[in-house]
């Protein structure tokens, strides 16, 4: 029987997967219906699923990217709360300039009926 951290585990590889491999159509499940994000290096505040998928879609349309690797991830359950902290390193292009860079995701999940969903999503570039 898998631990709930590992199902945790999975469910982060199984996102990242989805919008790596174009499979944006499949994002809906992973995210709750009021999913929250605040933009890095902005003030815009995403607010619910259709918002959060379309984040994907407007990177994913004008990025090709190359390489995506998570480094480390932390996962602690809370009840009916997750956090899984993640680093990672992402190669990509848009247009004719390349782009290596790294940072840390964090992902708040909330377990409903046995189904975890993500309700809050934090993205942190690294300084370069």
């Amino acid at each position: 029987m898998e631990s709930q951290s590992e199902i945790i585990e999975q469910l982060v590889q199984r996102l990242n997967d989805c919008w790596i491999n174009d499979k944006l159509e499949n994002l809906d499940m992973f995210f709750h219906k009021k999913v929250v994000m605040l933009e890095p290096g902005t003030n815009r505040k995403i607010t619910g699923r259709e918002e959060m998928v379309e984040s994907y879609r407007e990177f994913t349309e004008s990025a090709k990217v190359s390489d995506f690797k998570i480094n480390d991830m932390l996962i602690d359950i809370f009840d009916s709360t997750a956090v899984a902290f993640y680093t990672y390193r992402i190669q990509y292009q848009v247009e004719n300039t390349k782009y290596d860079e790294s940072g840390s995701e964090i992902l708040v999940f909330n377990r409903h009926n046995d189904r975890w969903q993500i309700i809050w999503r934090t993205q942190e570039p690294s300084n370069p």
